[in-house]
C-alpha cells in the first residue's frame, strides 16, 4: 500500500479511477484495519470532491447533449413550412418558394405531407406562384396515389383546377375537374372555375361548361355561379365609373 502511495503523484486519471474501482469491488472479506487503510488510500487516489465534480460535469454534458439533440429535432420540415406561411412578407421570392417545396418533399409521415401540401398550395397561390403551386399539388397527388386515398385525390384535383384557373389555363382547369371522382366535389370545383372564367371575361366558355353537364342540378349551380360573377363584374365597373 505504501509502495503504491509513492507512485501516486505519477499516476494519470485513468489509472486512478480504474484502481479505485478495483479496490472497491474487492472490499468484502478484508479485515477492518485493512479496510480503513484502503479507504484512506482510495480517498487520496480519487478525492471524493473531485469524483463528485466529475460526475456532475458528466451529467451536465449528457444533459446538454440531450437538449441539443432535442432542439435539432424540434424544428421539423412541417413546422418550418408553417412558420413560412405565417411570415408577414406579402409575396415569396422564387428561392423561398423552391425552398418551401423542398421542405414539403421531406415532411414525414405521408399524411402530414398531404396536409402540408394543402397549406403550401395556398401559400404559393397567395404569392402568385402558380407553377410552384402545381408542383405542390403534384407532391400531394403522389401521396394520395401511394396511400390510395380517393378523397384526398379529389381535393387536390379541385386545388389544381383552381390553380389553373388562376393562371387562366381554362382548358387545363376543366380537365382537372373532369378527373374528380366525387360528383359533389366535381360540381363544386366546376362552380368555382366557372365563376373565375366569367369574371375574367370568359362567360361564353363557362356557359358551355354548364350546358355540357348531365345533371340538371349541377348545370343550374354552374349557371348561378356565372350569373353571380357577371353581377359582381357589373358592380365593379359601376363603382369605377363613379
Amino acid at each position: 500500500m505504501r509502495l503504491a502511495e509513492t507512485a501516486l503523484p505519477e499516476a494519470d486519471q485513468g489509472c486512478r479511477f480504474e484502481t479505485n474501482r478495483s479496490l472497491q469491488d474487492e472490499d468484502e472479506g478484508r479485515p477492518g484495519v485493512l479496510q480503513n487503510e484502503i479507504a484512506q488510500f482510495r480517498e487520496r487516489l480519487v478525492p471524493s470532491a473531485g469524483l463528485a465534480g466529475n460526475e456532475e460535469q458528466n451529467e451536465e454534458d449528457s444533459s446538454s447533449t440531450e437538449v441539443s439533440a432535442s432542439d435539432s429535432m424540434s424544428v421539423t420540415p412541417l413546422m418550418q413550412l408553417q412558420q413560412l406561411g405565417q411570415n408577414q412578407q406579402p409575396t415569396l421570392t422564387r428561392e423561398q418558394a423552391l425552398a418551401a417545396l423542398d421542405l414539403l418533399r421531406s415532411v414525414k409521415p405521408l399524411y402530414q405531407r398531404a396536409h402540408a401540401a394543402m397549406g403550401t398550395i395556398q401559400l404559393m397561390l397567395a404569392s402568385g406562384k402558380t407553377g410552384e403551386a402545381e408542383e405542390a399539388i403534384h407532391i400531394g397527388m403522389e401521396v394520395a396515389d401511394t396511400v390510395q386515398d380517393e378523397n384526398l385525390r379529389d381535393i387536390l384535383l379541385a386545388s389544381q383546377a383552381h390553380t389553373r384557373a388562376a393562371a387562366k389555363d381554362w382548358e387545363g382547369a376543366r380537365a382537372s375537374v373532369q378527373e374528380i371522382a366525387s360528383a359533389p366535389q366535381r360540381t363544386a370545383a366546376l362552380v368555382d372555375i366557372a365563376f373565375s372564367a366569367a369574371e375574367k371575361g370568359r362567360a361564353q366558355l363557362a356557359l358551355s361548361w354548364a350546358t355540357g353537364e348531365v345533371s340538371p342540378l349541377s348545370e343550374a349551380r354552374v349557371l348561378v355561379s356565372i350569373a353571380e360573377a357577371l353581377l359582381h363584374q357589373s358592380q365593379q365597373q359601376t363603382f369605377f365609373l363613379r
